[in-house]
């Protein structure tokens, strides 16, 4: 990924499992990640952050997430907390399985990290999937 010289840039690494996310083409943060199985996969490519929001829950994978940032698709692929439940509490058996493909094709990230994604990052920046 060519990182610009002005603005924000998001990287994200299927291979390592990790986010890179760039300010004025330096490296600001590093995170691990879980991106899509083989049979759900992270969507590859070139994208732009879009909407966001605190707190979702899927009805079909009964399974929610804090501080979701939407890359594809205005809400279908994000980036997000590791799973919760309808509570709210987070499934200990999924978070394990961060830095592993566990997802639905979302980038998940640690509670702090998807926290600290979704206060930094602005509408519009570039992400990069490989």
């Amino acid at each position: 990924m060519e990182v610009p010289a002005r603005g924000w840039a998001v990287a994200v690494d299927i291979d390592r499992q990790k986010v890179f996310v760039y300010r004025d083409g330096e490296l600001v943060r590093t995170m691990v990640c879980s991106t899509g199985t083989a049979d759900k996969p992270t969507p590859v490519g070139e994208f732009r952050i879009q909407n966001r929001g605190e707190w979702f829950f899927s009805e079909k994978y009964k399974q929610g997430g804090r501080w979701w940032v939407s890359f594809h698709n205005w809400g279908e692929y994000l980036f997000h907390s590791v799973p919760m439940d309808r509570e709210g509490r987070i499934l200990e058996e999924e978070a394990a399985r961060l830095g592993h493909p566990a997802s639905h094709g979302c980038v998940r990230l640690s509670l702090e990290d998807a926290e600290w994604f979704y206060r930094n990052i602005p509408a519009g920046t570039p992400v990069t999937i490989r």
